[in-house]
């Protein structure tokens, strides 16, 4: 499976994008808005991992961009902002689940400290 980590967090990206390819997807990342639209096009993934808190284009605004394309990726928006308003919106946007983190990664992270 291909699958687009969008993140401007260096670190976490890269732990994610690191995780995904040990378990055989390939990964992509990118570090912005402008640049998980352009991944989007030119790659087509199978699905995106979207942080909300993106520079250049927000995650909200990188769905709503996703959604006008002929063929749009499932999407998982990934964010620190946990209130209500921001998860409904983004899943009555198209995004398929909400996670808030750096929960979902420690729960990832359990007791092994290594992501599955």
């Amino acid at each position: 499976m291909k699958i687009l980590v969008a993140d401007d967090d260096d670190d976490l990206r890269g732990l994610v994008a690191f995780a995904l390819r040990r378990a055989g997807h390939v990964a992509l990342e990118a570090r912005d808005g402008a640049s998980a639209v352009e991944s989007v096009a030119r790659e087509a993934p199978d699905l995106v991992l979207l942080d909300v808190n993106l520079p250049k284009l927000d995650g909200f605004a990188v769905l709503e961009r996703l959604r006008q394309a002929a063929s749009m990726p499932a999407v998982i928006m990934m964010s620190v902002r946990r209130e209500e308003e921001d998860q409904v919106r983004g899943l009555q946007s198209g995004a398929i689940d909400y996670l808030t983190k750096p929960a979902k990664v420690q729960a990832l992270l359990g007791n092994r400290g290594q992501l599955p």
